[in-house]
């Protein structure tokens, strides 16, 4: 690292280096029989050069020729990439739990135990197929800059999950996470195997307008477009419905959506974003009020903006960190927690339904809000209990359009699922 650092100033430019490497250990049993146990390491640098109000980017995964990444950053400024920012200087942050040594000492053996755990559990419930699993994964990052950044920390993470899936692929599950252990309740995962068992009965819900509660395993349809219209990035593009609507109270007072990485009660807790800024507990929406925008260092000085901590080297589609740019990302958004209970949401929808999983999530115009998702699965509610599993049917609407009539939210969330509780909206449209 040292050689890539003198080879970085020596070119004459504004530099970051970004180093990262995780060993992953996983357990997976299908269908009740042990299908996979593996480990697995990664590792990868990237550097990012700044000349001349242009912008280089390089990366690697053998750090063997740290000349040849250099000039490899150097070269790529030939496509004329414009830059107007530097990169910060940031020391002193307060430090958060993000690791745990207990996570590393895990074996195989240990994960196979968890996911035999969660198989016998379920099987004792269901004559359902059941899948199971475990996986502790430990990782370390390091972002070094020319302005006198060098900040370094450990992660850890330890999941466990497991799942009762249908002849005809409808999946109901449950996960737990951990800095170094995971196991999910009895409880958890009696109810999953109570809603497997429910959704046997197949029904055709009416068409036209229901309440709908959408479950956390499918929040992520409503956080992708909610998080393509608070970006920098779609500000300055002129893509969001919600410019010039900064400091306006747009959705009733129970709603809150907060993007907050210092949270360490979960994995994934981060002081600085993927380029050295200072994160913090960002509200996006904030009892109804839409509080702004949010950027990396790229596009705050395109829009003269300031940075708030939110350039990750992630996408919604997921793909290699240390191969991808610095972007406007929230990778820890997530709605509120309410005081209801998934029977008290149940029965204070009444008759509605119920969405597990998403089908086609990522189509529809996502900066405008809009989707259409088919469920999969999705149950049926009546009178305040579930009457069976929705058959054929499909949700659309718009987020912000639906998130003016949300109603409640659920008093649980789920770490392994972004942090997200059940909730629930009224008036969406239903199609058979």
């Amino acid at each position: 690292m040292q050689k890539l650092i003198e080879c970085a100033a020596a070119a004459g430019a504004e530099f970051e280096i970004y180093s990262c490497s995780s060993e992953k250990k996983n357990v997976t049993i299908e269908n009740g029989e042990l299908r996979e146990a593996e480990c697995s390491l990664t590792s990868g640098v990237s550097l990012r050069l700044l000349r001349d109000g242009l912008y280089g980017f390089a990366y690697t995964k053998n750090l063997g020729d740290p000349a040849g990444l250099v000039d490899n950053a150097l070269a790529s400024m030939k496509a004329g990439v414009e830059a107007k920012f530097s990169f910060p200087k940031t020391a002193g942050l307060k430090p958060l739990r993000t690791y745990s040594e207990k996570a590393e000492e895990l074996t195989s053996s240990d994960l196979l135990q968890e996911a035999s755990r969660t198989r016998d559990i379920l099987a004792r419930r269901t004559k359902g197929q059941i899948n199971t699993g475990a996986a502790a994964v430990t990782g370390a990052c390091r972002i070094f800059n020319s302005s006198g950044t060098d900040l370094e920390w450990k992660e850890s993470s330890v999941t466990a999950y497991g799942s009762v899936v249908s002849d005809g692929g409808d999946t109901y599950a449950e996960a737990d996470c951990g800095l170094d252990r995971a196991s999910i309740p009895e409880t958890r995962l009696d109810a999953a195997a109570a809603l497997f068992e429910a959704g046997r009965r197949e029904v055709s819900p009416k068409p036209g307008r229901h309440k709908v509660l959408f479950m956390p395993e499918a929040m992520h349809t409503l956080l992708w477009r909610l998080q393509s219209g608070a970006s920098g990035q779609s500000l300055y593009q002129k893509t969001t419905p919600l410019a010039g609507k900064e400091g306006h109270r747009l959705f009733p007072e129970i709603l809150t959506v907060r993007n907050n990485p210092l949270n360490d009660a979960i994995p994934g807790a981060r002081a600085v974003d993927d380029e050295g800024t200072p994160c913090s507990d960002f509200p996006v929406i904030e009892k109804g009020v839409f509080k702004g925008f949010y950027y990396d260092l790229n596009y705050a000085a395109k829009s003269g903006a300031r940075p708030s901590g939110h350039g990750f080297r992630r996408t919604m589609w997921g793909g290699d960190t240390v191969a991808i740019r610095p972007l406007p990302y929230l990778g820890h958004l997530y709605f509120d927690k309410g005081d209801k209970t998934f029977d008290e949401l149940l029965r204070e929808m009444g008759t509605g339904l119920v969405v597990f999983g998403a089908l086609g999530a990522h189509s529809g115009n996502i900066p405008n809000g809009d989707f259409s998702i088919g469920l999969a699965p999705g149950l049926y509610v009546e009178n305040g209990a579930v009457a069976g599993k929705a058959k054929d049917t499909m949700v659309s609407g718009n987020i912000y359009d639906m998130m003016t009539r949300m109603i409640a939210a659920g008093c649980e969330a789920s770490p392994v699922l972004g942090n997200n509780p059940p909730v629930l909206f009224d008036g969406l449209n239903v199609a058979c």
